[in-house]
């Protein structure tokens, strides 16, 4: 049963996120995800943070994911997200922007 976790972007705006172990199987729908592996002190460790306009697509195809795979993803972080694609890409950089994933560079605009 997946669990929320509250993820403060830079702004201090707080997104909620559930928890699932990786690999998972979403819903069809649009959504933002974290790829995260457990880090010191049983603390989350964003790897790479995007948004979808389905969150049920295919992962195994996705672009940074041979990145995603060599730091050790053990989970990812979802919620569904309707507020355009817009939102989406706000919460994104919002998250993105503090806490800077190792897969993510500061050129990652389009996920």
């Amino acid at each position: 049963m997946a669990y929320p976790v509250e993820w403060p972007g830079l702004s201090f705006k707080k997104y909620r996120h559930y928890v699932h172990e990786w690999p998972h199987t979403f819903k069809k729908g649009p959504g933002n995800y974290i790829y995260c592996s457990i880090g010191a002190n049983n603390t989350w460790n964003p790897i790479y943070i995007s948004e979808t306009s389905d969150l049920s697509g295919p992962y195994d195809k996705h672009l940074k994911m041979q990145c995603i795979k060599r730091i050790g993803v053990t989970h990812i972080h979802a919620h569904t997200n309707n507020n355009g694609w817009q939102g989406r890409l706000d919460e994104k950089e919002d998250l993105i922007r503090n806490y800077k994933p190792i897969c993510n560079d500061r050129w990652d605009h389009d996920g």
